[in-house]
């Protein structure tokens, strides 16, 4: 049994009491006596505080004795609270010695967690508060190792630490990780500070905790946002910077593993052949199980038809690939895989696949972060396809244009060197071109014809022959 020791209001030697003992002062008045530790006179002196346990009335008192009996009691309490006022010792706990301490009610209507151990670091006290934070009942805690039935594991060692360094110190303030009842673990802050008696001995530890659960879920938040960011502007400047999709894959590839510390994948569509083939480059000692030089079949394959209907496959369980890219891939990779569609023109052109080492399931935020990465692959993809289709449109034109000109001159030298006459005549009868050998034959020189129309050339007699004919060319009939 451990014992303490409080200064007598009756004698200066100090008596030993109970961690029981010490409980009482922070139960409140008219609690369950089973509870409280009775402490025989003489009584105790804990900040400023005496009281006093008088024995129980002898049967047969009259009220007048009981009167002046409670009289006199009277009288000794107040000579008893008026009998020392030397100033107390400097400690560690000055700030927490007074004349009126908290009352247990009042500690019992704090919103904040508040626990109370003695030095060994047992539960002596354990407000309303605590028990909802922490999910055992005040009468659960009582008497427990606070340190083992609270701390986790990697801050117990921290905290044992705190309580034995406030003997010298007057407080300790600091992040931990605690338990709950249902074995959930969260973060709080805590602050530690000493109780002690009037000479400024520390009896005790006072632990008040504040849940910062909300603080960090916003923290990482904010993390990840700024990570999130990060990623995807790198993958817009490796866009912006270059048209080549190996260069663009790489980025993606590094940003991801990078922020979600994942293998990645990109593997294409290919409808001709209804087939996937993997398109990213591959130096990671972790894909070495990867066969990627033979394509991936798009019959029989649930994962890959969910893909082509532009749907996230999410696969923690790894029992689910026993059908996809190879039987045994399920014992070869050992965490889950998350296949994101990458579309291109409301269609897919393949696939951004995620693959983890370990068998943490993947959270939302990182699906949509591999989404939106899916959609910038997608939008850098449609511009490389329009660049490379311009540039298809631009060789073959200047292949087209190369070629009539080859023609034109050929065409040209035929038309020079030709052994008959030959003219080109505008609709209205203008000429566009004679070759040398049909002004030899009008007897014109070549820029007299030039001047000339089509109807000056022919006789008078034949002129209204000659019109019906153009016109008939004109109309697309065969002239008769």
């Amino acid at each position: 049994m451990h014992q303490y020791f409080f200064k007598s209001a009756k004698s200066p030697a100090p008596i030993a009491h109970t961690r029981g003992e010490i409980a009482a002062f922070f139960l409140p008045p008219f609690a369950d006596s089973s509870r409280q530790a009775v402490i025989p006179w003489p009584a105790i002196s804990l900040w400023g505080i005496t009281e006093w346990s008088l024995p129980p009335l002898a049967p047969g008192w009259s009220y007048g004795g009981l009167v002046l009996g409670l009289t006199l009691v009277a009288w000794f309490w107040g000579r008893a609270r008026d009998r020392d006022t030397r100033p107390l010792a400097p400690s560690a706990c000055e700030e927490n010695v007074g004349p009126d301490p908290l009352p247990s009610w009042l500690l019992s209507a704090m919103t904040q967690p508040m626990i109370a151990t003695d030095l060994n670091g047992f539960v002596v006290y354990w407000n309303p508060a605590a028990e909802a934070l922490y999910g055992w009942t005040a009468a659960e805690a009582l008497g427990e190792h606070a340190p083992t039935l609270i701390t986790s594991p990697e801050s117990r060692a921290q905290i044992l630490d705190a309580i034995a360094r406030l003997q010298h110190e007057a407080r300790w303030s600091g992040e931990c990780v605690v338990n709950h009842r249902d074995g959930s673990t969260f973060p709080v802050l805590v602050s530690l500070s000493p109780f002690c008696d009037d000479a400024g001995t520390v009896l005790g530890v006072l632990s008040v905790s504040i849940d910062i659960r909300s603080l960090k879920e916003a923290q990482e938040e904010l993390q990840w946002q700024a990570q999130q960011a990060e990623a995807l502007n790198h993958v817009l400047h490796a866009i912006c910077r270059s048209l080549d999709l190996d260069a663009v894959f790489t980025a993606a590839k590094q940003a991801i593993q990078r922020v979600l510390g994942s293998e990645v994948v990109v593997i294409q569509y290919q409808r001709d052949r209804q087939c996937w083939i993997y398109r990213t480059p591959y130096d990671s000692p972790d894909l070495d199980w990867l066969d990627v030089s033979h394509p991936i079949t798009d019959q029989d394959n649930p994962i890959t038809e969910a893909l082509k209907r532009l749907e996230t496959v999410r696969l923690d369980d790894l029992s689910d690939l026993k059908n996809f890219i190879q039987g045994s891939l399920a014992e070869k990779s050992p965490g889950p895989w998350l296949l994101t569609p990458i579309q291109v023109q409301g269609q897919v052109w393949g696939s951004l696949v995620l693959i983890r080492a370990t068998a943490q399931s993947w959270r939302d935020h990182e699906i949509t972060l591999t989404q939106q990465m899916a959609a910038q692959l997608g939008i850098a993809i449609d511009q490389v396809e329009l660049y490379e289709k311009a540039q298809r449109d631009l060789i073959k034109r200047q292949q087209m244009e190369t070629a009539l000109t080859r023609r034109e001159a050929l065409f040209q030298s035929l038309f020079e060197q030709a052994a008959m006459g030959i003219a080109f005549w505008r609709f209205d009868g203008t000429l566009v071109q004679a070759n040398e050998k049909y002004c030899e034959i009008t007897g014109y020189a070549a820029d007299e014809v030039q001047a000339m129309r089509f109807f000056d050339l022919t006789r008078t007699h034949d002129g209204a022959e000659t019109r019906r004919m153009f016109q008939s060319l004109l109309s697309g009939d065969a002239p008769s």
